[in-house]
């Protein structure tokens, strides 16, 4: 009877001690830098069209791209709203080839290709065709691997209101960027207070703001609300290793997207 009873309290101090060490363990992986959690981050490629192949392979998440539309409804990965001094809407896609430096990427065809093979953040750059854009791109991708990014809050509106299951950011630009687009709640300068709560008050998933205005104040208040936090751009290894080990962060948005990979 002595032996069971001691074999019943070396038991119990076994399972107490096995309890406090994981919570031991927990609170490290928690707090420190390279802990576990770097796992789950998102590695978005920013304006990864022309690499795809080579970005899949290399373990990124998502790729990052501009979606714009030509004057003969031709949808285009294409950043500025303009080349050679003319709109892009403006032009046919034989017109925009004819004044640019290289071949402007049709959208279907890296997403005929690659659309069930990899995540996809469609920066949506323009007004006007939100239900038409988003029809497209769920012809060739996955709802579930699908975000939708925009500084245009009414345009984020939209798309909630046609299919309230897609992911959407709201971007938020630096400085200058929006001052001179200001019409129409664009997000910019110092509205970063306010994209927050537009992000809350619309269950978008995400806030998408430049690095200039990330601090711990920032974070903790889109952490408190459950928004998540994808940052552009972040391409110094110190700033990759500071925000994939926060928790606080959702992941992040890079130029060099095998060296963020390389640290997750």
């Amino acid at each position: 009877m002595k032996k069971i009873f001691i074999c019943f309290i070396v038991f119990i101090f076994f399972v107490l001690g096995m309890f406090f060490l994981s919570e031991i363990n927990a609170k490290f992986f928690k707090n420190n830098l390279v802990g576990e959690d770097m796992n789950d981050k998102i590695i978005i490629a920013h304006r990864g069209e022309f690499n795809i192949g080579k970005l899949i392979d290399g373990g990124a998440n998502m790729i990052e791209f501009d979606l714009r539309k030509t004057k003969d409804g031709v949808y285009v990965a294409f950043h500025s709203d303009s080349v050679n001094g003319r709109k892009v809407r403006d032009l046919t896609y034989s017109e925009l080839n004819s004044f640019a430096s290289v071949e402007i990427p049709k959208v279907e065809s890296f997403l005929e290709e690659y659309g069930k093979g990899i995540g996809f953040d469609v920066h949506l750059k323009e007004r006007g065709y939100e239900q038409e854009a988003l029809a497209f791109l769920l012809g060739y991708v996955n709802k579930k691997d699908l975000l939708i990014t925009s500084e245009h809050l009414e345009s984020l509106k939209k798309i909630r209101e046609v299919d309230p299951k897609i992911k959407l950011g709201l971007i938020l630009l630096r400085g200058n960027l929006g001052k001179n687009v200001i019409l129409d709640k664009l997000v910019g300068g110092a509205n970063s207070k306010q994209a927050l709560e537009d992000c809350e008050s619309n269950g978008f998933e995400y806030i998408v703001p430049s690095v200039w205005y990330l601090n711990d104040g920032y974070l903790d208040s889109a952490h408190s609300k459950g928004i998540g936090v994808l940052p552009w751009t972040v391409n110094s290894k110190n700033g990759m290793e500071k925000y994939l080990g926060d928790e606080r962060i959702a992941g992040i948005i890079t130029d060099k997207p095998e060296v963020a990979v390389s640290l997750r």
